[in-house]
């Protein structure tokens, strides 16, 4: 990697803002119960923003050996000099040095190669096939810039999936885990987890669309908050063109709903200043090195923190709130498994998968159901449903709870590759729409 301190000296720029980023990735793959492919990666890359009379000129690079940082300096200062003013100039932030000096430890793949091995044989004893991938991605990120910032943060985050198939294909379950070692890894419990459920699965049932009353796993319920969290930005919302234009500040859901995000959240530790490529409504370069602090998203059933860069909350009379890493809904009920006793009648959803974004003004989405979909009679499981097409925004979901379960560390189906960090509960939800039926298991 560069000396920061020696490469922001190469600017003429009135302002600028270099960042790094190494990351090292391990992963390992398996499908039919046997080990496919497995390695290790590395990516350097830099990103350098020139600022000149309030223009942004921003260019990125893989970081090799031979590359000439001055070209590059040289390259996005000519970039600044040709476009218009930037809409959010701000100054930037001033004097911060935040060095995280403390060592990641060495990676050991080996608990999760002894894991699998225990569980490729009982699966073929089984006469099942265990399919899956399991990653550790180990960053750091280093920042400077030309008014005394210095700051860099090291993180490390992983992810395990693990399907298990009838060999017949008309059983498919699937379970996951977020991750920040190796020694973390429960793959051995998460199969006899998907063991339930496969036995679960030995009755069909064929239901047709409708309004349900659903039991939501964790991972499930994160992928419809991590969506709304995206969208979560003061300006957006103020020009009306999203659902939170009429939620900010109310009580739009009931008081035991508090979702927050902190850099500092135990187990959940994420970078901890911002490090924006691009502004957006959602961040801006000229934020770049600023502390993130806790943020309160829905705080006691009201909508209380949406993303403001300086500009814009100076702008709105706000307080500067900036995008998270993570994502904690806290709760202590009951974990999912005896949340199924209080179900009469309806659905325990595993997971969704193909999400996509309807009505941004209702944050209405569509996705799929996967891997997982069961009946509940009496609070009792009596047996796997096909699959649906849902239609359902993240906030009638909110709305419409009847009971908050007890909170863990999840991973997102769909979406967990690109937000790891969080801690959702199970969900008992009323109404919850399935529009059609789907093929997919």
């Amino acid at each position: 990697m560069i000396n920061l301190d020696e490469a922001i000296k190469l600017s003429k720029a009135d302002h600028c803002i270099i960042t790094t980023y190494r990351t090292y990735t391990e992963n390992i793959r398996w499908a039919n119960s046997s080990a496919t492919t497995n390695g290790l990666s590395q990516d350097d890359d830099i990103v350098i923003i020139s600022v000149i009379n309030k223009s942004v000129g921003t260019v990125a690079a893989s970081l090799t050996e031979d590359l000439d940082i001055k070209a590059l300096v040289l390259s996005s200062e000519k970039l600044a000099r040709q476009n218009p003013p930037a809409e959010d100039y701000t100054d930037l932030i001033e004097s911060q040095k935040s060095i995280d000096d403390k060592k990641l430890p060495s990676t050991d793949i080996s608990p999760v190669v002894t894991s699998l091995g225990k569980i490729f044989k009982h699966a073929k004893d089984k006469n099942l096939d265990l399919f899956g991938y399991a990653e550790l991605r180990s960053t750091s990120i280093e920042m400077i810039n030309s008014s005394g910032v210095h700051k860099s943060f090291n993180s490390r985050v992983g992810q395990i999936e693990l399907n298990v198939k009838s060999q017949d294909r008309q059983t498919s379950v699937w379970d996951g885990q977020s991750i920040t070692s190796w020694e973390e890894q429960k793959i051995e419990l998460m199969f006899d987890k998907l063991l339930q459920k496969v036995k679960w699965s030995e009755q069909k049932i064929d239901l047709e669309p409708g309004d349900y009353t659903v039991l939501l796993e964790p991972s499930a319920v994160t992928d419809l908050l991590v969506y709304a969290y995206w969208e979560s930005a003061a300006r957006d919302a103020d020009e009306g063109r999203t659902v939170f234009s009429k939620l900010e500040n109310v009580q739009a859901f009931d008081k035991n709903v508090s979702i927050y995000s902190d850099p500092k959240e135990q187990g959940l530790e994420c970078t901890n200043f911002v490090s924006a490529v691009a502004s957006s409504s959602h961040e801006s370069v000229f934020d770049n090195g600023a502390t993130i602090s806790k943020n309160n998203w829905i705080l006691d059933g009201k909508v209380a923190g949406l993303f403001s860069p300086r500009y814009y909350a100076k702008k709105s009379n706000r307080q500067p709130t900036y995008f998270s890493e993570n994502l904690i809904f806290s709760s202590e009920g009951k974990p999912t498994l005896e949340l199924i006793s209080d179900v009469k009648d309806g659905l325990l959803i595993t997971c969704f998968w193909y999400i996509r974004e309807v009505d941004p003004q209702k944050l209405l989405l569509t996705g799929l159901t996967r891997d997982g979909v069961f009946l509940i009679k009496d609070g009792e499981v009596v047996g796997a449903v096909n699959n649906f097409r849902f239609n359902m925004s993240p906030i009638d979901m909110l709305k419409n709870i009847k009971t908050i379960g007890k909170s863990e560390k999840t991973l997102a189906r769909e979406f967990g590759d690109y937000f790891k960090l969080t801690k959702m509960p199970p969900l008992i939800v009323e109404k919850f729409n399935m529009s059609t039926k789907s093929d997919a298991l």
